[in-house]
């Protein structure tokens, strides 16, 4: 129609982020385990020591990342590993979220910032805790562990993103640090990464803000330049200090 006039709806902006927040799971978010591989081979009543022989074939590169967890599904399937086997280890344990890890979240995402888990450990463990981890992580990067309808175990999903990338058949931990960056388009350097343990010291350094979260090995950890070192067994100091209260 002459004189008519198209009418386009207005783009929508793009939404802007205060920063990447990335934790480990063992140790940072749930504390009372190291290794939560750990706790589906207590589930099955087996010992550690395939998993080892594994663990350090992996380390001296005669395997590859995707190969030793192979191995490991493989074992605790055969052992007959279940969903309620997990649970049961699990709650045998004693093991528990972090003190105020739900609230320091929430204040991390209400104050605009993207938050996530990128770990080595078991996702059927943080489920075990938080069964609707994505309310609470826009991004998992953790092995997965799948399951038919009673709860057996059929197949496992290897994570990308553990320990660090000069190692064969992972991206590191400092790779899915990198890649959330990308796919939220914010730099590298407003990014945090909170861990426990040295197999994060890689992501720590490549991260804007480094928070060490353990009262162990803090010796070590000094080795990180600019880490901040907390040792309290609450979340929500950490998230206090990420978005400048403390």
């Amino acid at each position: 129609m002459m004189g008519s006039e198209i009418k386009r709806a207005p783009r929508s902006e793009e939404k802007k982020y205060e920063g990447v927040v990335a934790f480990d799971l063992d140790g940072t978010l749930l504390r009372g385990i190291r290794h939560s591989w750990s706790l589906l081979w207590k589930a099955v009543g087996c010992s550690r020591e395939e998993a080892i022989k594994c663990q350090k074939a992996f380390v001296a590169g005669e395997i590859d990342y995707k190969q030793w967890v192979r191995h490991d599904f493989e074992s605790l399937r055969d052992n007959g590993l279940t969903l309620d086997k997990i649970n049961d280890a699990i709650k045998a344990t004693g093991c528990s979220l972090t003190k105020n890890m739900k609230p320091a979240i929430k204040m991390l995402k209400d104050n605009g910032y993207v938050t996530a888990v990128i770990s080595g450990g078991v996702d059927a463990v943080l489920k075990h805790f938080i069964p609707d981890p994505e309310k609470y992580f826009d991004e998992l990067f953790i092995n997965r562990l799948v399951w038919d309808d009673q709860n057996n175990l059929i197949d496992i999903i290897a994570t990308d993103y553990d320990w660090d990338p000069g190692k064969k058949g992972v991206l590191g931990k400092c790779g899915g640090l990198k890649e959330i960056c990308r796919k939220y388009k914010v730099p590298l350097e407003k990014s945090v990464f909170v861990g426990n343990d040295e197999n994060d010291f890689m992501a720590m350094r490549v991260a804007g803000r480094k928070v060490y979260f353990s009262a162990q090995g803090i010796e070590t950890a000094k080795t990180v330049e600019g880490v901040k070192i907390e040792q309290k067994n609450d979340l929500l100091a950490v998230a206090e200090y990420i978005i400048g209260k403390n």
